[in-house]
């Protein structure tokens, strides 16, 4: 039987899905699942309907109510970093291979990441950092930390969005905070706290991967490059993509197969 794709947030790159598995699977029914109504302007005009044969929108009880019935067999894919909470709830809901919904903010909410490491058999690296409500709260915890700057950013965005380098003083901190906690971030959603970082340095990498019944497929690997862009905000410049055999990607790719063993539960068949 074919089954029906369900592409939650085909923004940005991910509005590749629909094109990609009707060439894989000709005559299988694609719908869009919008994760809620307060979508990015400059996510949202990369979708595009026309390539769905219906939206559902989550936040709408009927739509809800209809993604419920639809018809098995299916598949639920994220298809922006945006779609990846509802993504889980969907597949649960359908009884389809998806990450477990109970752990989905270890995946989108970067406290919650840092947490999971922390608490790990393991004890994977991680950036040392603290939930904050205000500015007062992340200058305490500076000071706490011994930390002349930190990085403050949004608990739960995507990108660069409104990442900034500060002092850890209540002059330079109080502004940016008040910043984020009065804006909705990049995904949608309200910030109603940030995340303090300490300030490290060294190389960024991104591993793209994919993880199928314990077994994990490297994609790629890239080195990123960032530079500081107006008022201390931090701004990607460039990236390499990098040999795959090398020692320095085999390093990279064992360290990011712990934290996924750490960060996603897959629900059975």
């Amino acid at each position: 039987m074919t089954p029906s794709v369900f592409v939650v947030d085909p923004f940005s790159s991910g509005n590749r899905y629909a094109s990609e598995f009707r060439k894989l699977r000709p005559g299988v029914r694609r719908y869009a699942v919008l994760s809620h109504e307060h979508v990015n302007p400059k996510l949202f005009k990369s979708f595009n309907p026309n390539d769905f044969e219906q939206t559902f929108h989550w936040a709408v009880e009927a739509d809800r109510q209809r993604l419920a019935n639809a018809s098995r067999p299916a598949i639920v894919v994220a298809g922006c970093e945006t779609g990846v909470v509802v993504a889980d709830e969907l597949a649960s809901e359908l009884g389809c291979v998806g990450n477990n919904p109970s752990t989905s903010s270890w995946r989108r909410n970067k406290y919650r990441m840092a947490e999971r490491l922390r608490a790990a058999p393991s004890r994977l690296r991680n950036i040392p950092c603290q939930l904050c409500a205000t500015a007062s709260e992340v200058e305490a915890w500076c000071r706490d930390q011994e930390l002349s700057e930190c990085i403050v950013k949004p608990v739960d965005s995507a990108g660069s969005d409104n990442v900034r380098r500060c002092q850890a003083t209540l002059d330079d901190l109080k502004p940016h905070v008040d910043k984020i906690l009065n804006c909705r971030n990049l995904t949608g959603s309200s910030n109603d706290c940030v995340l303090a970082q300490e300030r490290i340095e060294g190389t960024e990498y991104v591993v793209d991967q994919v993880s199928w019944e314990g077994a994990h497929y490297l994609v790629a690997v890239f080195r990123y490059f960032k530079r500081q862009g107006p008022n201390k905000s931090i701004i990607y410049d460039t990236m390499e993509l990098l040999e795959p055999t090398s020692s320095e990607v085999r390093g990279v790719v064992e360290y990011t197969r712990g934290v996924v063993a750490e960060s996603v539960l897959l629900r059975a068949k």
